[in-house]
């Protein structure tokens, strides 16, 4: 068994993006029940072809079996603060052992580090990378909350 790693570019890797990222909504995803997935491809080749987007892939002998997505863009409260915000991290589970998930976060961490100047990671309590994360230098910032709309009111 051969783990690789490498940025690529979502475009091009669209369909065989498409059935980890089903794996990944059933695994994580909030509010399954009342949505569904429907990732809008088109934006993430928007985003490609504006240098906006970044991609890192684990493949397990060719087969892809993990991913980073960030996007790539100026602060909103800074705009000369270059700044990637990890949206989208997953592994399959046949690929989690032998320190394949840190590899990919080391990896993805220090090609970042090379493109902005700020790095958000956006990751769901269900899988909590936070003691890797803080390992590698980074430290907790704020917390997102969300309901849908009349829900819990």
């Amino acid at each position: 068994m051969t783990i690789t790693y490498q940025r690529e570019a979502v475009a091009r890797i669209i369909l065989e993006m498409t059935a980890l990222t089903q794996a990944h909504w059933a695994e994580v995803a909030h509010n399954q029940d009342s949505r569904k997935l429907d990732p809008d491809w088109d934006t993430f080749k928007a985003l490609d072809a504006a240098g906006q987007s970044f991609l890192m892939t684990a493949r397990m002998d060719g087969e892809l079996v993990g991913y980073v997505f960030a996007i790539l863009r100026p602060h909103l409260h800074s705009k000369g603060t270059q700044t990637a915000y990890v949206d989208a991290i997953f592994l399959s589970p046949q690929a989690r052992r032998n320190n394949t998930g840190l590899r990919l976060l080391q990896l993805t961490d220090s090609a970042l580090s090379q493109v902005a100047d700020f790095v958000y990671w956006h990751v769901k309590p269900e899988r909590d990378f936070s003691p890797l994360l803080k390992r590698m230098g980074y430290e907790f910032i704020e917390s997102i909350w969300g309901r849908a709309p009349g829900a819990g009111a």
